[in-house]
């Protein structure tokens, strides 16, 4: 993380406290590819309105696998460490199996 991140980090009110952090830190790291900047702390502004819920999180991590990967969901699963089995599962849970499937057929 860059100096000006942490510095956001810190002077954030985190009004969800030490499970509002976590949900934050867990986004980070499963979207963020590279050293974490300040605008990719944009985030933040929103989630005092709303916070993330870890099902959104994993929600955002699939959709931008498979965006990433052309609607493969055998490369996509691999991407997140995960089962191909447990991404179907996943897929059906969120409502993303028809979405995943015509972005597939579009590649």
């Amino acid at each position: 993380m860059t100096r000006p991140a942490v510095e956001i980090l810190l002077s954030h009110r985190w009004p969800g406290n030490v499970r509002e952090l976590e949900n934050i830190m867990g986004r980070i790291a499963i979207l963020c590819d590279r050293t974490v900047g300040a605008a990719d702390l944009s985030m933040l502004a929103a989630d005092q309105r709303r916070p993330l819920s870890w099902h959104a999180i994993e929600r955002e991590a699939i959709e931008k696998a498979l965006r990433v990967n052309h609607g493969n969901r055998a490369r996509a699963a691999e991407q997140l460490g995960i089962s191909v089995r447990t991404l179907q599962y996943r897929l059906k849970e969120y409502h993303l199996g028809q979405a995943a499937a015509s972005e597939g057929s579009r590649a």
